[in-house]
């Protein structure tokens, strides 16, 4: 077979063949260089299975297993070159190709997952280095949570030393709910978090002179002279502290005074901060220097106090998160769970604390690579494990490839810390002896968008640390990439809209209004994305609006409806905080109770009625006949009889709710929603057995987050619709995607306030969290905190900036308008406008007038005024037919469902039963059926291979091991018969199909005995199911065997074949297409290599030496099979819900 060159990522020849960094700038392939690092590790001898690829989400890890095994697949059947002159190259010979192919038959052990999925398998494979239960399930860290603080509430904190806390801390949030949520944040920080030592403190209180305090009140109050009569007041004089700060000052010292004495009398120092205010922390009046006399002590002696700030939220935590973290532990730990949150702790701690040596060299015996994807995200403990498993293994077996890019570290509110990923790249780099490698040309934009956002990104727009990391600007990769308009003249690859200065709600307006005339304006035009020949119109799904919050993206959406403009959320978050959830929740309790008065009016006004407020007065008293009481009872009814897939639908179907949504609303969000919901809730209902008053409890948790169903992303919302709609998303979620034409709108402010972590990095302590008012910090605090909000705002602009593949449209404020994300672009357009004036690219920069406003459109009211549905043609049978086949989902069918659309219904049973008028001879063994057809399938399953060197039947069944599995699956009479059976089977001459005969025990690795099989149905989209009794191989072909426990007349050849072609001839067809499959048989030259045939053994014939079955198909024949296959009616198991036939 000859070799072929394939084109390969230069970057690959830089990295050499230890450790290693590749950065990755947006846009330039880094999974294309990911998928071809895998495969030039197979072709360096590395097997697939001692390869680890783990990347960040769910999302981005299916997406490099699927490029991973199409590259695999392509590679293997290629038999052209496609390297091009001078390009970096690898040759396929047949060596590597059968590498190559060996990974292909094995990917499905692959390790390509995400680092929670790869920590979650160490996990149930150190089970017993880690003290756990072997078999251990995972729950919802909310569930945890609420579980373990409402135990406390009602415990401990209810009582002792934490009461009088606890009441204090449920007055500073208003309530439990609030305080549970806060403390649920800070749970997730708690190893990073500033926490108050009562030590100092106590101190600073003990050393504080309260009598200067008070004198310095008391001259305050006096009228704040400062003369001789005033020692205090000369003293702040002489520091250059005037009246202007007498009333504050006054105000700061008499809270500290108050809180002082009440430490005094005996409340604890803990709440000292609680009663001194807010204000001490952040007051810095008497850190000036200049001070005299008595007021130079007190100014000193009230600095040393003010070293000991902390906020309220600060001892809250301090007080209870150790306790609430031992209950949560011991509540998971006693019911065998985890959460999402220990998964990582857990390794880390198996991996490096005492005692796990042994699980380290077994990792490190099963991997020798480990490539790390987006570890830019990583956090201290991820880099423990990696650190701990392949940087610190031995040299030259063990490889670590981190792959990252700091420019888009923007998830430091999910525990992603930059600082932790550049200390791993400095690390590696010192092992390796290598720099960093970076990826410099872009193969997602046009050239122009490319320059437009080189010069952005070039000078003044990253600062700190994030300078550092800009170091090359990117290359365009796609030259012939262009934006152009339906005529074919080109468009411009920015567009600066200039926003008229005024208040921040008046620019978010202004700016809405602008992008959207500007975005109606260009669909207008026809717009297409060209290469080459090649020009793909750009609808308004190739558009995106990236915001900052979803507050935002709210905002657009009314306005971008408002001229007419299709769009949808993308991954909106919320989907439990929105009218929906609560309108599904309170339906469901007037279900309960339809007799609750107030119960049924709020569903009477919800959705799913659509009532008016004077609709539903009137609704009060309604007889027992009316329509919406029956309607609540026959809801009811199906949910009390546990029939909830005809609930549901019914909830939907005869409410009338998808018509008055799509009808009475501009958009399909509520609509969306209500289906998500509903559907979660039938999970919910199924996995639970749930009543329907456990249901309303649990949406109700939902809607608290104090839990969440199962599965990534329970909480986000999903897109209305997928076609012909802008797509509004934050910057975060942007991430990973690309669009023709990209706006942004909004992120000139420094984000919500709600958040109570502020995030920094201490020289000294690495990461920290402050919790509180930020104003109350230290000085040098708050510095560190703006200072890292800002540059990760940086890196969030840069990762919205490079989405776009043809054009940017971006608002420009006035100066000094435009904060958080936004502020630093925002000043860079004003600047490259004013240094680009003189030169050919002052246009680049420049804001344009965007398209003049137009009549708004009419709203949906009065569209519909003058409205009339247009009167289609009745839909073809035959059509309504094809599309319902086309749109139902994918099937999983079993072997055993098959067997019922067949001509023999007993086909596929496991309990094979004995022909009517066979004989029943004693010595022929116990009856057959259920029970017998599952013991004989265990014992040949589970019967030690090593025990067949002895070829005495007495010796053997005399074995200690032997015993046990005949004791164990088949304890009763006809126990020495069915010993027979198996001796014979695996110890003796089996004959193969074609002449020959093997014995099974002698195959040893190369017997895979009862193998389940999940493998693609041979035509369409479903997949089918089912086992395999052994596959195995023999003179470099695979054989497939059946054992059959069926007792039949006789069992020479003829009649176990006419045996088989009656009752089994399916089964044949199935095991035969499987193998293949499994084999990767696609043509007539493989299959005469690989496939030696399929043998069925009626076990009962072998002491006379018969009852086996051989046969060999032809190819021929084998591509009938897969016709017979296809021509089955799989829609009489499909139900019509689903799109099938099944009606019963």
């Amino acid at each position: 077979m000859s070799s072929v060159r394939i084109g390969f990522p230069a970057v690959l020849d830089r990295i050499g063949t230890g450790h290693a960094v590749i950065q990755a700038s947006a846009g330039t392939g880094k999974t294309y260089t990911l998928e071809h690092l895998v495969v030039d590790l197979l072709l360096q001898g590395v097997a697939l299975e001692e390869i680890c690829v783990v990347t960040f989400t769910q999302k981005a890890a299916l997406e490099l297993r699927s490029r991973v095994r199409a590259k695999l697949e392509a590679l293997v059947a290629l038999r052209e070159d496609t390297a091009t002159v001078g390009e970096p190259a690898r040759v396929i010979g047949p060596t590597e190709r059968a590498a190559l192919d060996t990974a292909l038959r094995a990917f499905d052990r692959a390790t390509l997952d995400t680092i929670h999925g790869f920590c979650q398998q160490i996990l149930r494979d150190s089970a017993f280095e880690g003290g756990r239960l072997f078999r251990q399930e995972a729950v919802a860290s909310e569930e945890a949570f609420w579980t373990a603080f409402r135990t406390l509430a009602r415990t401990r904190f209810a009582q002792g030393a934490d009461r009088d806390l606890f009441a204090l801390a449920l007055e500073h949030f208003k309530g439990f709910e609030a305080l549970g949520t806060f403390l649920k944040q800070a749970l997730a920080e708690r190893s990073h978090l500033e926490l108050p030592d009562s030590g100092p403190l106590e101190a600073a209180l003990e050393a504080f002179p309260a009598d200067l305090a008070e004198a310095l009140c008391a001259e305050l109050e006096g009228g704040g002279e400062a003369g001789p009569g005033c020692p205090m007041l000369q003293g702040l004089k002489a520091g250059k502290v005037y009246k202007t700060s007498y009333g504050r000052l006054r105000r700061v010292m008499g809270a500290l005074l108050e809180a002082w004495n009440a430490w005094r009398n005996g409340a604890e120092p803990r709440t000292f901060w609680l009663l001194a205010g807010g204000d001490l922390a952040g007051y810095e009046v008497l850190a000036k220097p200049g001070f005299t006399g008595e007021t130079a002590r007190l100014a000193e002696a009230f600095e040393t106090l003010r070293a000991q700030a902390t906020t309220p939220e600060a001892v809250f935590a301090g007080a209870f998160l150790e306790a609430i973290a031992d209950e949560m532990a011991r509540w998971k730990q006693e019911r065998g769970l985890y959460d999402f949150d220990d998964m990582i702790q857990l390794v880390k701690t198996a991996v490096t604390g005492p005692g796990g040596e042994g699980l380290v060299k077994r990792l490190r015996d099963r991997f020798r690579v480990a490539l790390i994807d987006e570890f830019q995200d990583t956090d201290a403990n991820q880099w423990a494990i990696f650190r701990k498993l392949f940087l610190e293994a031995e040299e030259g077996r063990h490889r670590l490839i981190l792959v990252g890019d700091p420019k888009q570290a923007i998830y430091g509110f999910r525990g992603g810390d930059l600082p932790t990923y550049l200390t791993a790249v400095e690390e590696v780099q010192r092992r390796s002896g290598r720099p960093a490698q970076e990826l410099d040309t872009n193969h997602r934009s046009t050239r122009e968008v490319i320059e437009r956002c080189n010069t952005i990104f070039d000078q003044g727009f990253f600062t700190g640390g994030n300078a550092d990391h800009y170091v090359t600007a990117v290359k365009c990769g796609k030259t012939t990439l262009r934006i152009q308009d339906g005529d074919g003249q080109p468009l411009p690859a920015l567009q600066v809209l200039e926003i008229p200065e005024g208040s921040a709600a008046s620019m978010r307006r202004e700016a809405a209004q602008a992008i959207a005339r500007t975005l109606r304006d260009l669909l207008a035009r026809g717009p297409r994305l060209a290469a080459g020949e090649t020009a793909r119109p750009i609808g308004p799904e190739g558009i995106f609006v990236l915001t900052r919050t979803g507050k935002e993206g709210l905002e657009i959406a009314q306005v971008l409806r408002e001229h007419g403009l299709p769009c949808a959320f993308y991954k909106q978050e919320g989907l439990f905080e929105s009218p929906e959830a609560l309108a599904i929740r309170d339906l469901l309790l007037a279900v309960e109770q339809p007799w609750d008065e107030s119960r049924r009016a709020k569903a009477l006004l919800g959705p799913f009625f659509g009532f008016s407020f004077r609709e539903a007065e009137r609704s009060r008293d309604l007889p027992e006949h009316h329509p919406v009481l029956r309607r609540l009872a026959h809801w009811g009814e199906l949910a009390r009889t546990r029939r909830f897939a005809e609930f549901f639908s019914s909830l939907v179907r005869d409410s009338g709710i998808t018509r008055r949504q799509l009808f009475l609303s501009d958009s399909q969000r509520g609509l969306t929603n209500i289906l998500h919901i509903l559907e979660a809730l039938h999970h919910e209902a199924l996995s639970r057995h749930a009543t329907l008053a456990d249901l309303a409890r649990t949406l109700q948790a939902w809607i608290q987050d104090q839990d969440r169903p199962s599965g990534d992303d329970a909480d986000t919302q999903r897109l209305e619709r997928t076609a012909g709609a802008i797509q509004i998303m934050t910057m975060h979620k942007s991430k990973g995607l690309e669009a023709p034409v990209v706006a942004l709108f909004g992120a000139w402010s420094e984000g919500s306030t709600q958040d109570q972590r502020h995030r920094f990095h201490d020289p000294s302590q690495g990461r920290r969290v402050w919790l509180g008012s930020r104003s109350a910090a230290p000085k040098a605090t708050r510095d560190r905190i703006a200072w890292e909000a800002q540059e990760e705002g940086e890196r969030l602009a840069y990762v919205a900036l490079t989405r776009a593949q043809g054009q940017l449209i971006l608002p420009r404020l006035a100066l000094g308008k435009a904060k958080g994300p936004y502020a630093n672009l925002n000043a860079r357009l004003h600047d490259l406008e004013a240094s680009e004036s003189s030169s050919d690219r002052a246009s680049d920069f420049r804001p344009l007038q965007p398209p003049k406003a137009t009549v708004a459109p009419l709203d949906a009211s009065e569209r519909l005024a003058d409205w009339t549905p247009p009167l289609l043609p009745p839909l073809p049978q035959t059509a309504f037919d094809d599309w319902k086949k086309r749109s139902r989902p994918t099937w999983v069918f079993s072997f055993s469902s098959l067997a019922r659309l067949s001509d023999h219904g007993d086909e596929g049973r496991l309990d094979e039963p004995a022909v009517p008028d066979a004989p029943m001879d004693p010595e022929d063994g116990p009856r057959g059926g259920a029970r017998l057809g599952t013991a004989v399938h265990a014992l040949f399953e589970e019967m030690p291979l090593d025990t067949f060197q002895e070829t005495d039947f007495e010796r053997w069944l005399s074995l200690p091991v032997v015993a046990e599995r005949l004791q164990r699956h088949h304890p009763g009479e006809g126990r020495r018969v069915v010993a027979e059976w198996i001796h014979r089977g695996l110890g003796r001459p089996l004959p193969l199909p074609g002449g020959g005969s093997t014995i099974l025990a002698e195959a040893g690795p190369r017997l895979l005995r009862e193998l389940d099989f999940l493998t693609p149905y041979p035509v369409g989209k479903d997949l089918l199911t089912g086992s395999i009794d052994a596959l195995f191989e023999w003179q470099g072909r695979t054989f497939i065997l059946d054992w059959k426990t069926n007792r039949l007349p006789e069992y020479g050849p003829s009649a176990v074949g006419s045996v088989v072609q009656e009752s089994y001839g399916l089964q044949v067809k199935v095991y035969t297409l499987t193998t293949c499959r499994f084999l990767g048989i696609d043509n007539r030259e493989a299959y005469e290599q690989l496939f030696g045939g399929v043998i069925y053994v009626f076990v009962r014939g072998l002491r006379h030496d018969q009852g086996v079955w051989t046969h060999r198909p032809t190819w021929e024949e084998v591509l009938g099979y897969r016709s017979d296959l296809a021509d089955l009616p799989l829609a009489r198991l499909i139900p019509a819900a689903a799109g099938g036939a099944q009606h019963v």
